[in-house]
């Protein structure tokens, strides 16, 4: 159960739910009544390995990117122009999606 606000959203829910502070359900690792799962040897073990970096093409695409200024959250208030490109580092022309949907 989450507490979205005032937001219309339909409750799909087939019983009530009350709150209840002796409840000892809970949805959460740590803390008070929480859970006290622990990451296996195997998990410990992948955490700590190696993982494979950025693509050349990858890192050209995170590059340009960097350098346009109309992509930056805070200069275009979430709505940048370019929402999806065809390829990495290609940021105009054929094959762009804007974040409006439209592509030239």
């Amino acid at each position: 159960m989450n507490n979205l606000g005032s937001l219309g959203i339909t409750n799909v829910y087939n019983r009530s739910v009350i709150a209840d502070d002796n409840a000892v359900r809970v949805s959460f690792n740590g803390g008070h009544r929480g859970t006290a799962a622990l990451p296996t040897r195997h998990q410990e073990a992948l955490a700590g390995a190696g993982h494979i970096g950025a693509t050349a093409e990858q890192q050209k695409h995170f590059e340009l990117a960097s350098m346009n200024r109309s992509l930056y959250s805070k200069l275009n208030k979430g709505e940048p122009g370019v929402a999806a490109t065809p390829h990495p580092g290609v940021l105009d022309g054929v094959g762009i999606t804007h974040s409006s949907g439209e592509t030239p």
